[in-house]
């Protein structure tokens, strides 16, 4: 396609998240017009909009005929992907300072994001990516941004500066303020493992890197035992990679392993999909190795998945479900990001998918009501766009 024939970008190469599905032959998409593109998500919510704007998603579970099963049969959990506040977030440190997904000046620490998520945006919980700088011996901050700094350069960035020193943006001063607080509240924090390299193998046991990420994370939960022990599990890992959730299980104290839940993030099979999607952090292409580790991991608790990256899902979970069943291994719940679609094609994907394409006679038993269901849908993910 040249450049004469080329359809026009706005609006259609919008793209934001873990999953990003662009369709390049029909939609003209190079590899440069990729860079410019808004980074807009379609399904996102304007904050103005919000409550209201949840309840058409709470009718994929709630109503005489439900799409999918919720547990309890209640409206699903309401997550805020990145804090809630996609526009505020930080994404990447650079020698321009810290950047977020389009508005710089918007940018917020990572504590009062997440106060401000629970105080005013209704939500139940909120999703947000961690890492740790490997290439410092002495390094032990677990920072909350979404991209792998290019952690070699940083001294050089003065700009970048400011974010690494207020202790807001670490994993550690956000916990304090979510168990001074939220915990009680029932609210729950998504924490998302991100895998710098050495971390990244599918079912293969986790290496020191990994290791040692994994042990500042736990280090940072286990100072909050006693109120983790409590009956209220307020803390979800959750990662593309299989090495990180096994190497944060192994180094938590065996009574604390149970109090958390651990999801499994799984992509697109598309490897053309699933590198385009890396471009803005590791996205590991689904494989038969992810979908054995799924059955025969006793304390995976869940998965995460996009409808635009993985349509044939609710077969999957199902078959991944029905042989957990058999192995006497509960049934694994089901989060899924809404923001990739708007409201509309959203349901109407959940209908024909969740139901009209699948075969009830092949349905595992789920949840405590003993429901005939690919899984038990927990949690939808939301992107609230908190302009005003």
């Amino acid at each position: 396609m040249n450049g004469r024939d080329r359809i026009p970008l706005t609006g259609v190469c919008a793209f934001f998240g873990l999953w990003l599905v662009v369709l390049l032959s029909s939609t003209g998409c190079t590899t440069a017009s990729l860079r410019r593109m808004p980074l807009e998500s379609p399904g996102r919510l304007e904050i103005d909009a919000i409550p209201a704007a949840y309840e058409a998603y709470d009718t994929v579970c709630v109503g005489t005929d439900p799409i999918v099963y919720c547990s309890g049969g209640k409206r699903p959990e309401r997550i805020g992907h990145v804090l809630g506040a996609y526009q505020e977030y930080a994404m990447q440190l650079t020698a321009r300072g810290t950047r977020t997904r389009k508005h710089d000046e918007m940018l917020r620490d990572a504590t009062t994001l997440m106060q401000e998520a629970f105080d005013a945006r209704y939500l139940d919980a909120v999703e947000f990516d961690v890492h740790m700088n490997t290439r410092d011996a002495e390094a032990s901050a677990v920072l909350v941004l979404h991209h792998e700094p290019h952690w070699e350069s940083l001294p050089k960035w003065p700009l970048a500066q400011g974010f690494l020193q207020n202790d807001r943006n670490s994993l550690r001063v956000l916990l304090a303020s979510f168990f001074a607080r939220y915990h009680q509240q029932q609210k729950r924090l998504y924490i998302e493992l991100k895998a710098p390299e050495g971390c990244r193998a599918i079912a293969a046991p986790p290496g020191a890197t990994c290791r040692r990420i994994a042990g500042e994370v736990a280090a940072a939960l286990v100072s909050h035992g006693e109120v983790l022990g409590s009956d209220w599990r307020s803390i979800v890992l959750v990662s593309f990679s299989t090495q990180m959730l096994e190497a944060v299980y192994e180094a938590l104290p065996t009574a604390l392993r149970t109090r958390i839940d651990y999801l499994l993030i799984v992509g697109s099979a598309s490897r053309l999909l699933s590198t385009v999607a890396s471009r803005k952090g590791w996205v590991a292409p689904f494989s038969d190795k992810q979908r054995h580790w799924m059955v025969k991991t006793p304390w995976l608790t869940g998965v995460w998945y996009s409808p635009r990256a993985m349509r044939d899902f609710p077969r999957l979970i199902a078959d991944v479900n029905v042989q957990r069943v058999d192995a006497t291994l509960p049934c694994l719940d089901v989060g899924i990001s809404v923001y990739l679609q708007q409201v509309n094609k959203f349901l109407r994907d959940m209908e024909r998918t969740w139901k009209d394409e699948l075969d009830q006679a092949t349905l595992p038993t789920c949840g405590p009501q003993q429901q005939h269901t690919p899984a038990i849908v927990r949690s939808l993910i939301f992107d609230i766009d908190s302009r005003r």
